[in-house]
């Protein structure tokens, strides 16, 4: 229940699942159902964040043939692409399919679309699907709209040196929304740029905002910023487990 609460735009997501609860046109149902239901929760709160597909347990499979692989994988991000479209026409702010894999723990094989194997090489391996993800999190890097080409302004890494060293002394899990936006204004942090530096500070966990705004003014509704997401990520997943 606490999961929709920390999940930010500036992500790559990975939808794990076991290949042998497959069937000709895709997932069986109850995996189908599952993807769907984080599909939704993710596009409600990460709209336009980067989804990976993996299957699992492919050295399980009656027919682990290569192929076959490829036929059940097209088919599984077909499926998820149309049912992204269903709840999201938008296409600047729906999450984006970059991939659909299948991979064996047990030797270490990975058949992907795209493929990931390198050239002249039938099959990838774990070590390179790893390689691909680190490339997809450095081309969504580049292509941040906020700050393109990842060219964030020095004054903005002041402010987060700062809001750090704060977390550092440890006895301190909240800021009092005042104390913050004077903080930022002594770095010549203002309007525009103060909502958006606040946002990428939030996706990188570095601090936690309750209230994510469009503005300044609902950047302000917020009391408090959290200095500890990690702390209150246990807190949140403690009363849920309680409750």
């Amino acid at each position: 229940h606490s999961h929709g609460l920390f999940l930010t735009e500036r992500s790559l997501y990975i939808f794990v699942w076991k290949l042998t609860n497959s069937v000709e046109d895709g997932m069986d149902e109850a995996e189908e159902a599952r993807l769907k239901k984080w599909l939704k929760l993710v596009q409600a709160r990460a709209a336009g964040c980067t989804l990976l597909l993996v299957g699992t347990h492919r050295d399980m499979l009656k027919n682990p043939s290569e192929d076959h692989l490829r036929g059940i994988l097209t088919k599984v991000k077909e499926n998820c692409e149309n049912y992204i479209l269903s709840i999201c026409p938008d296409e600047n702010n729906r999450i984006e399919v970059r991939g659909t894999f299948a991979v064996s723990c047990k030797n270490r094989s990975c058949v992907g679309v795209p493929s990931v194997a390198k050239a002249g090489k039938k099959d990838g391996t774990i070590p390179d699907l790893l390689k691909y993800i680190g490339d997809c999190c450095l081309d969504a890097c580049r292509s941040d709209r906020t700050f393109p080409q990842g060219a964030i302004p020095g004054r903005n890494v002041q402010l987060m040196h700062s809001v750090q060293a704060l977390q550092s002394k440890g006895n301190q899990l909240v800021l009092p929304i005042k104390e913050y936006i004077h903080m930022a204004n002594g770095f010549g942090i203002r309007n525009k740029e103060l909502l958006q530096v606040t946002l990428l500070l939030h996706s990188w966990n570095c601090i936690y905002v309750f209230n994510k705004a469009s503005t300044v003014e609902e950047l302000k509704s917020n009391l408090y910023i959290f200095l500890q997401p990690q702390w209150l990520w246990h807190m949140v997943s403690a009363v849920f487990a309680y409750a």
